[in-house]
Parts: structure tokens; sequence; C-alpha cells
């Protein structure tokens, strides 16, 4: 038998792969096994196709569980592992696994067929997991900081609400007992003047003060207050946040306590007042009246003078004035 490539030379074996008769010059053994040349250059040829890196493999694996499976070309392993990677264990396993399975590849103990789209699928993947990341990210790094803000400015408007009803309550409180008490309790105004007593949305304490003190809401840090003036309709700038130390530890607000009248008559019981052609009667929603001197007049109060000093009244408490 003469050799398929040299015909006047006798042939020594066959190839295992092709079968060809081949002499001693065209033999060529890899692992114990005889091959023709033409069929071991491909049998090379693909092994280096098919090799896979196993550091490559474990770094895969170790960013996302099942990747370096998916990258050795075992799908169902790699999707198996991926999502059983929350145990943590499944992805220990995964980045070990991946690894020996690439050396096994490279040394001919495992045949791997050549999947690209599956790799391209996955660095395609990965780039948007992480570009999806990075925008979350982005996105939350804008809300969180508005959201907070939104929150504390919608929380000190409620606390600066609670003080003003507070102060309102205080005023009509004194006004209707004729200013026999300087010093009024929460019992005084609940539920006459107030539905109930006011809840701070931070937390805090609130306490009324004696007539000629606005109420206060200490809301713990280093004792800093929330002030609002009971004769302060609107506040002028208030401060959206609270200093946590240093400086002055009170948040201001724009307003001025002023004396309030010294007696108020009932309907009932009328008395009559000092004729003075300056005084005007005041007449009340709430059944009351009082003779006292227009001082100013705004779109929304009235500031009246008397004796013992001025106050003012908001509009819409006022039925009407006799001039």
């Amino acid at each position: 038998m003469k050799c398929v490539n040299h015909t006047e030379a006798d042939a020594v074996t066959k190839c295992v792969s092709c079968g060809s008769s081949i002499c001693e010059e065209c033999r060529v053994t890899s692992k114990g096994e005889d091959y023709c040349k033409n069929c071991l250059s491909k049998k090379v040829e693909e092994t280096s196709k098919g090799e896979r890196s196993p550091v490559l493999a474990a770094i895969l694996s170790f960013i996302i569980g099942g990747a370096g499976q998916i990258y050795n070309g075992q799908i169902g392993k790699g999707l198996l592992i991926l999502f059983t990677s929350w145990l943590v264990l499944p992805w220990i396993y995964g980045i070990f696994d991946a690894y020996a399975t690439a050396k096994k590849i490279n040394a001919g103990k495992i045949t791997a067929k050549a999947r690209p789209g599956c790799v391209i699928a996955l660095v395609v993947g990965i780039v948007i997991l992480f570009f999806s990341v990075a925008v979350l990210g982005l996105l939350a790094a804008i809300a969180i900081p508005n959201f907070v803000r939104a929150r504390d400015t919608a929380m000190a408007r409620l606390c600066i609400s609670n003080l003003n009803q507070s102060a309102k309550a205080k005023r009509m409180w004194f006004i209707e007992t004729g200013g026999k008490s300087t010093n009024p309790t929460w019992q005084d105004l609940v539920p006459q003047y107030l539905s109930a007593m006011p809840v701070c949305p931070s937390g805090g304490t609130y306490s009324l003060g004696d007539i000629d003190a606005s109420p206060a809401c200490s809301i713990g840090y280093n004792d800093t207050e929330w002030f609002e003036d009971d004769h302060v309709i609107s506040i002028s700038a208030p401060s959206s946040t609270a200093p946590a130390a240093g400086g002055e530890p009170r948040v201001r607000f724009s307003g001025s306590v002023t004396k309030r009248p010294e007696s108020i008559k009932n309907l009932d019981e009328p008395e009559p007042a000092q004729e003075r052609s300056d005084y005007v009667k005041v007449y009340l929603k709430n059944g009351r009246y009082f003779e006292a001197m227009i001082a100013r007049e705004t779109e929304e109060v009235v500031v009246f003078e008397i004796s013992g000093g001025t106050f003012l009244i908001e509009k819409g408490d006022i039925e009407r004035i006799e001039r």
C-alpha cells in the first residue's frame, strides 16, 4: 500500500481523521494518534478557535453570575447560575467553575462550540447594565435632594400654620376673657378656640408662653425654635432650614407684639362707653363688640388703638364697623 502523497513510498499507517494512507514522512503523531499533515493543521486551527481565557471567564462570572459559563459556551449552566447568583454560593461557584472549564477547553478535555453571538450579546448586556445603573444614580442624585427640600418646606409651612392658629386662638381667648389672665394653657384653648392640640410634623413640642410671648415650637436642633408672632398675618422670608450648630439658635420672623385691649364687652350685657367722636364700634362675628380708634388699615387687618395700647383684628373676624 502506497502513501497518498508519495506514490513511490510505502504507507506505514492511516490518518485517524481522514483515513488516508500515509508514509513515515507524512505521519504526524499527536496525543498518541497518527494524523496526516493536512488534518493535523485543521485540528490545530479549530482548537485555537475554540480556546477560552480562564482569567476572562472568571472575571465575567465575578461581574455577573453565569457570564463566564456563557462565555465558555455553556448557555444553560450560565443562565441557571445567573438566576440563582443572588444566593451568593452559586455566584462563587460560578467564578471557579468558569475558570476551570476554560482550562479544560484549552486542554482539549471539553469541546466548546463557538458562539460569537452569545459573547456579543453578553458584552452588550453588560454595557447596558452599567449604563442603566449610571443613569439611575444620576436621577437619584437629582431627585432625592429636591424631594428632601420639598418635604422640609412643606413641614415648615405646616408647623408655621399650627403656630399661626395657636396665636389666633390665644388672642381670642385673651379678648373674650377680658384680660383676666395672661398665661393661657392648652386646656384653655381646646376645644373652644382650637379643635385639637397641634402636632408638629417634625416631632417638635409646642409651647404657648404668656400673652406677650410668641407661640414657639422646639424642633430639637440645638434648641432651635420656629417662632410665629401672634400679630403677624404673613411671614417675610422664613428660613427654609434650621441651623444645627453655631450662631443664634433661633429662626426669626418679622413682626412685633403689641398690647391687647384692656376689656371687651358682651352684646348680652352692654355697658355704656365713653362717647368720643373719634371712636368706632366694632362688631365681631362671634357676637362681641368693642370701641376703639382706627390707627391704620390694610387689605387684611385693621389696627385699633385705645388708651391701653394697640391691637389688630383680621377683617375676616369683623362683622361691621359703625363710625
